[in-house]
Formats: structure tokens, C-alpha cells, sequence
């Protein structure tokens, strides 16, 4: 069965309010670009980019539970370091403070709190086109 999103959880992270730990997303006039792939969520700030995996079960892949959804975070982070540590930061906990969805602090080990509700993967932004 799958476990699906929460519904203001993607319309909540297009705010850049939503990321207190992001300097970049603090400054005035500062925003973040939502973007849809088959497999995620994807918010760009002006320095960093922010994953958040869907609620999907498409055969080759199974995001459809909040535990697949969090290990696959991790997997990418642990794998994708080894070829480039300078663009993948970590992963970061999505927790609900003053009824809106949050972005935590970036655990730049890999993992985040088992008890958060949702991760996202920490990337620094690179130049359009990249």
C-alpha cells in the first residue's frame, strides 16, 4: 500500500521560508523554483537544490512507503559522493513546525533523523545548462 504525501507538503517547500538552514534562501527577495520529474520533487534555491522522492511505485522503482522513500535519499547521497563529494551536501529531515512543512538541518553524514517524516537530498546548485 502506499504511503502518500502529505498534501500541502510540496506546496509548503516552494516557499523559501521553508528552509531556515539555507543562507542563500534568508536573503530579501530570495527564491526557490519548483520542478517536477516522474521520481521527485525538485526545489532550486540560489545555491543549493532540495529533492523530495514521490509517493510512486513504478515497477523499476518503489517510493511508495516513507522508509523506501528516506533509504533511497540516503542510497543516492553515499553513492553519488564518490564521483562528486564537491555537489552532494547530504540529506536533511522535512519537519512540520508552525503547521508548515520545514526543511531541517543538513546532516552532512548522509542520514537524517529516522523520525522525520520525509528527507530530502542536499545538493549545491550548479550553473544552468549542467
Amino acid at each position: 500500500m502506499t504511503e502518500p504525501l502529505p498534501a500541502a507538503l510540496a506546496r509548503d517547500l516552494a516557499r523559501a521560508a521553508a528552509y531556515p538552514h539555507d543562507p542563500s534562501l534568508r536573503r530579501r527577495g530570495a527564491r526557490v523554483a519548483a520542478l517536477q520529474t516522474h521520481l521527485s520533487h525538485v526545489f532550486l534555491g540560489p545555491e543549493r537544490v532540495y529533492k523530495l522522492r514521490k509517493a510512486v511505485d513504478l515497477g523499476f522503482v518503489d517510493f511508495s512507503t516513507r522508509a523506501r522513500r528516506n533509504a533511497d535519499c540516503e542510497r543516492e547521497v553515499a553513492l553519488n559522493r564518490r564521483l562528486a563529494p564537491d555537489v552532494y551536501l547530504g540529506v536533511a529531515p522535512v519537519v512540520r513546525r508552525a503547521g508548515r512543512w520545514t526543511v531541517g538541518a543538513l546532516d552532512a553524514r548522509g542520514r537524517a533523523p529516522a523520525a522525520a517524516r520525509e528527507h530530502v537530498v542536499v545538493m549545491r546548485r550548479l550553473p544552468d545548462g549542467c
